[in-house]
């Protein structure tokens, strides 16, 4: 999974509800992202890790 867009603190519940309804015990997911580091984006991305 890749996302070239900014993942919003209000889409990143619905994305990760998604990937578990779509994945099995045997699935993998690889996810990638570009760290940014101004504005909202440090507080999304530790939310994301922390879920």
């Amino acid at each position: 999974m890749g996302n070239a867009s900014s993942l919003s603190g209000q889409s990143l519940e619905p994305l990760l509800k998604t990937l578990k309804d779509l994945t099995g015990p045997d699935t993998r997911v690889l996810c990638c992202y570009e760290q940014r580091t101004m504005g909202k984006n440090p507080e999304i991305e530790r939310k994301y890790f922390e879920v």
